[in-house]
C-alpha cells in the first residue's frame, strides 16, 4: 500500500489489484491511505478457471511470499506473457525448467545485493523486456503476504499457490491457453477479413465526407476485392466450420457500415458541396450563366438555388428541376445521367459525365430535401 502512493505519483493509471481473502482483508482495506483509496481493488476469492482472465487484464505480478515451496501462480502468470516481481523465498524463483520468466529475471543496473531491494526489475518475458517502475521492491514485500485464495486456508500466512497476490495496472493481455482449433482459426481469419472491409469502406467514407462529395466507388470496389480475397484464403485452409457464407457476411457489414455512416454522416451542404460542382461544371462561358444562360437556366452563385428547386423545366415543364426528397424525377438530375426522358444531351455539355462522386453528392443533397444550406 505505502509504496504504490509513490508509485502513483509518477503513475497516474497505476492500479493495485489483490486476489484472494482471508480475515485480515478488513485490516487491510483500512490501511489504505487516503491519496490511493480509489485505486486499490480487493478482487476477493476467485475460482481456478477465473484466474486466466484475471492475469489478462494486468501488466505486472508482483509476488511477495516470504516463504513457498513453488508459488504456482508464477508459472500461470509466466503463460500468460506477464513480466513478474518476486521474493527469492519462492521455488519457482530459482527454476532453470528453459521457460522464460523468472529464470531470466535480472536486476537492473547498479543492484547488486540483496539489500538493494528499491531497484527497477527487469524481466525477459516471451523474448520481451519489460522494466517494473523504480521503487517496486524486488524482494522482502509486505501485507500482502497474508492473502491466501485456497478455500478454507482462512488467509492464514505463507505461500499463494494459486492466487494472485498483486498486480499492477490494468491492462488487457491475452493469456496463452489450448492452441485454437482448425475451425477457431478458419473464423478468426473470417472475421479479420470483415473487419478490413468495414475499415476500408468507413476509410472512403471518411474521406468523401472530408471532401464533401460522394464516396468514391473504386475505393468502396477495392474493400471488396480484398475481403473477398482474404475469405476465400481462409476457407482454403480448410477447418472452416462453415464455407460458402462469403456473401451473407458481406452483407451483414455493409449493413453496418450503412447505418454507422447514415448516423455519423453530416447532410451535404448545397454551398459547400454543390453550387461549386454547378460552378465548374455548368456556370461556364457559353453555358448555364448570365447574360444569356441555356435553356434560361442561371447556375451561377447566388442564383442557382432560387432556379433550380421546386422550379419548372423549361424542356419538360411537367418536371420540376429539382423536386426535393426525389432525385429519380427531379430534372436535373435527370440531365445528369442520361435518363432516357430527357430532351435533348445530357449535362454538362462536352463534359459528360461527371466524375461518380459529384453525381452522387447532387442526388444525396437533392434526397435529403434540397436544403439552401
Amino acid at each position: 500500500m505505502r509504496l504504490l502512493v509513490g508509485i502513483a505519483e509518477r503513475h497516474p493509471s497505476a492500479e493495485l489489484v489483490l486476489v484472494g481473502d482471508g480475515p485480515l482483508r478488513s485490516r487491510l482495506e483500512a490501511s489504505i491511505p487516503p491519496p490511493i483509496r480509489g485505486r486499490v481493488d480487493f478482487r476477493g476469492h476467485r475460482q481456478w478457471d477465473e484466474l486466466p482472465r484475471e492475469y489478462a487484464r494486468r501488466n505486472v505480478l508482483v509476488f511477495p511470499s516470504r516463504h513457498d515451496g513453488w508459488g504456482m501462480v508464477i508459472p500461470e502468470v509466466m503463460a500468460a506473457g506477464l513480466p513478474i516481481i518476486a521474493t527469492r523465498q519462492t521455488g519457482a524463483a530459482h527454476g532453470r525448467a528453459g521457460a522464460r520468466g523468472m529464470s531470466n529475471a535480472r536486476r537492473a543496473p547498479g543492484c547488486t545485493t540483496a539489500g538493494e531491494d528499491r531497484c527497477g526489475v527487469r524481466a525477459k518475458v516471451g523474448g520481451k523486456k519489460k522494466v517494473a517502475p523504480a521503487g517496486v521492491p524486488a524482494e522482502g514485500m509486505t501485507a500482502t503476504h497474508v492473502l491466501d485464495n485456497r478455500p478454507g486456508t482462512g488467509g492464514r500466512r505463507g505461500g499463494m499457490p494459486i492466487a494472485l497476490a498483486l498486480l499492477l495496472a490494468v491492462v488487457g493481455l491475452t493469456p496463452a491457453l489450448a492452441a485454437p482449433t482448425p475451425a477457431q482459426r478458419c473464423a478468426a481469419a473470417k472475421l479479420k477479413a470483415a473487419a478490413k472491409k468495414a475499415t476500408g469502406k468507413i476509410r472512403c467514407h471518411e474521406k468523401a465526407i472530408l471532401k464533401g462529395l460522394g464516396v468514391d466507388v473504386l475505393c468502396l470496389q477495392k474493400a471488396e476485392s480484398k475481403f473477398a480475397s482474404a475469405f476465400a484464403k481462409a476457407e482454403l485452409k480448410g477447418g472452416c466450420a462453415t464455407v460458402g457464407d462469403a456473401a451473407a457476411i458481406e452483407l451483414l457489414v455493409d449493413d453496418f457500415v450503412e447505418q454507422a455512416v447514415d448516423a455519423l454522416e453530416p447532410p451535404v451542404s448545397f454551398a459547400a458541396v454543390v453550387q461549386p460542382i454547378f460552378s465548374a461544371r455548368c456556370a461556364v462561358s457559353g453555358c448555364h450563366v448570365a447574360p444569356v444562360p441555356a435553356a434560361g437556366l442561371d447556375l451561377s452563385a447566388g442564383v442557382a438555388y432560387a432556379n433550380i428547386v421546386n422550379v419548372d423545366s423549361s424542356q419538360v415543364p411537367t418536371s420540376k428541376r429539382v423536386f426535393p426528397g426525389d432525385a429519380a424525377v427531379s430534372y436535373l438530375y435527370q440531365k445528369i445521367t442520361n435518363d432516357p426522358g430527357i430532351v435533348g444531351s445530357p449535362m454538362p455539355l462536352g463534359a459528360f459525365p461527371m466524375p461518380t462522386a459529384e453525381i452522387d453528392a447532387i442526388e444525396r443533397w437533392i434526397a435529403e430535401g434540397a436544403a439552401n444550406n
